[in-house]
């Protein structure tokens, strides 16, 4: 078989699969150039494919039917420009994300005086936002990435230690395990800095919601990395935003930004969470979509 047949029955099966024609033809040629090496500059060639690109083919595309996220068939997926390893134990980086690097990185530009800023990446996943931010920020930088999830930690510290290692990633970078802030707390030295900005992805989808979420998301992600309230009340899915603001009131100087990726309907909600803990200047923004997407505030004086 050639590449543009395969590449025709893979977009057709998975369209009756329940994905998107366009997309599904846009992960078909993904699945061509990761699995085959048949890049769009090749396809017009339209190349035989060998036995063994086309068994790989065919079991990536099986998998992808039953709606398995195609970043969890690959083990990785872009995002700012750079590769990061995914698990079943991490979210698959997505493109609304990187508003939330955009805007920590407007932020900092705009405090020169941060020369070699501190980042802390809360419930860091992969580690995609604090490690895209460093590679923007220069040698000079650190960042902190911080997660609960033993096998997300794991994953965030290999892809840490690749990119370190490829040259994309040049300042300090250090892991920790735990639950929200509470690592830098409990080992922070009396009279220690603190960061300079918190940024997080956290868990904000309701209880009610996770039903209702594409079956990539619903069947094949961790729902301690959506459920924003983990059994507590009242459901609305800020439980954990809720503690992570009052938690970087309290670690955080003033003058230290916090900013987070929350729904598109909780940007309102958690604008007033910050301003009830003494953060000013309270803004928010939109993504690519439309949709209030980041929310983020200074640290008043205490």
């Amino acid at each position: 078989m050639r590449a543009r047949a395969w590449l025709a029955g893979a977009a057709a099966r998975l369209a009756a699969a329940g994905v998107e024609p366009e997309e599904g033809r846009l992960e078909g040629l993904i699945l061509l150039e990761d699995l085959a090496g048949v890049g769009r500059a090749r396809l017009p060639l339209d190349p035989p494919l060998p036995p063994e690109a086309r068994a790989a083919l065919d079991a990536a595309l099986r998998r992808r039917e039953g709606r398995e996220p195609l970043s969890h068939i690959l083990g990785a997926w872009e995002f700012w420009g750079l590769r990061f390893e995914v698990s079943r134990e991490t979210l698959t980086p997505r493109a609304d994300t990187e508003l939330l690097v955009e805007e920590a990185l407007r932020w900092l530009r705009a405090r020169p005086a941060l020369a070699a800023p501190w980042v802390v990446d809360v419930c860091a996943g992969t580690g995609c936002v604090g490690l895209s931010l460093l590679s923007e920020l220069g040698a000079g930088a650190r960042a902190s990435l911080i997660e609960l999830s033993p096998g997300a930690l794991a994953v965030a510290g290999r892809n840490a230690a690749r990119l370190r290692a490829e040259g994309a990633v040049r300042g300090r970078v250090d892991v920790w395990a735990g639950d929200l802030l509470a690592p830098l707390r409990a080992a922070a030295p009396p009279g220690a800095p603190p960061p300079d900005l918190v940024v997080s992805n956290p868990p904000y989808i309701r209880p009610a919601d996770l039903a209702g979420l594409a079956p990539e998301v619903r069947d094949h992600e961790p729902r301690l990395a959506l459920d924003g309230d983990l059994g507590a009340p009242p459901g609305d899915g800020l439980a954990v935003v809720r503690r992570l603001v009052a938690e970087a009131r309290a670690l955080l100087a003033p003058g230290g930004g916090l900013l987070l990726e929350v729904g598109w309907d909780q940007t309102e909600a958690v604008g007033e969470l910050l301003g009830a803990e003494g953060f000013e200047g309270v803004w928010r923004r939109r993504d690519y979509g439309g949709n209030w997407r980041v929310v983020g505030g200074v640290m008043g004086e205490k």
